[in-house]
C-alpha cells in the first residue's frame, strides 16, 4: 500500500483562522455567538413613526438596540412574514424570529439602521423567557393590526 500525505491545514492553522475570523468579525460589529448566549440583553420593541414605513411591512415585529457604529441611531432586525411562512400571522412568532435575528447577527436584509426619531419605543422583549413587556400597548396594537399575509 502507498503512503498517503495529509491533506489540509494542520490544526493550529485551523484555530489561527477561527481566531483571525473571530477578530475580524469582531472589528466588523458583530459579536461571537458565545458572547450573545453568555448575556443575552432585553431586546426594546419598536414600530416606525406613523408615515415612516422604513421599507418595513405594516404589523412586522421590530426589535433592536443601540448601533455599535452610531451610539446616536438603533439597528433594527424585523420580521413581517413576507413568505406567508407557517405561523407568520402570529405576532409572537415574528417577534421570536426578530428577536433571534438580532441576538445571532444573522446576515438579513431585514435589518436597517435608522436614525432617532423614526421609531416610537414601545416594549422590550426577553428572548430566553419568551416575554414581552409593553409600555405602549394602544400603539403596539394599532401597528399590528395592519398586518396583512404576504407581501405588501
Amino acid at each position: 500500500m502507498g503512503s498517503h500525505a495529509k491533506c489540509g491545514p494542520t490544526e493550529d492553522r485551523v484555530i489561527e483562522l477561527m481566531q483571525l475570523t473571530e477578530a475580524t468579525r469582531l472589528a466588523q460589529g458583530y459579536a461571537p455567538a458565545w458572547i450573545v448566549d453568555m448575556a443575552r440583553p432585553l431586546l426594546n420593541v419598536y414600530v416606525p413613526v406613523e408615515n415612516q414605513m422604513l421599507g418595513i411591512k405594516p404589523g412586522s415585529a421590530v426589535v433592536g438596540r443601540e448601533s455599535v457604529r452610531d451610539p446616536d441611531a438603533i439597528t433594527v432586525y424585523f420580521e413581517g412574514g413576507i413568505y406567508n411562512q407557517r405561523d407568520s400571522s402570529d405576532f409572537d412568532w415574528r417577534l421570536l424570529h426578530a428577536a433571534g435575528r438580532c441576538l445571532e447577527n444573522y446576515p438579513t436584509v431585514a435589518k436597517m439602521t435608522v436614525g432617532p426619531g423614526q421609531l416610537l419605543y414601545v416594549g422590550t422583549y426577553d428572548y430566553d423567557t419568551r416575554q414581552l413587556d409593553v409600555d405602549d400597548q394602544a400603539t403596539l396594537d394599532a401597528w399590528i393590526a395592519q398586518w396583512k399575509p404576504g407581501r405588501w
